[in-house]
């Protein structure tokens, strides 16, 4: 999952000229959150009953993270 969601981010910052992505997960969804960190994304914050689950309708809060072209340039080194 990590190798192909880093070519999405190549993807978005190479080819499209993208300055920021933006993502989110769940809070209680660890692992997605685990990922989002490992591929270098940055938490910005937790929106408080933001979304809604469409396969139980629950309505969860979701931590936000970001990263922009600068940090993913130097990631990459």
């Amino acid at each position: 999952m990590a190798e192909a969601a880093n070519e999405v981010i190549r993807f978005a910052f190479e080819d499209l000229s993208l300055r920021r992505l933006n993502i989110e997960a769940f809070v209680e969804n660890e692992a997605s959150n685990n990922l989002i960190k490992k591929l270098g994304f940055v938490f910005e914050g937790t929106q408080i009953q933001g979304n809604r689950s469409r396969a139980t309708n629950k309505v969860h809060d979701a931590h936000q993270y970001r990263m922009l072209r600068e940090e993913w340039k130097h990631q990459e080194g």
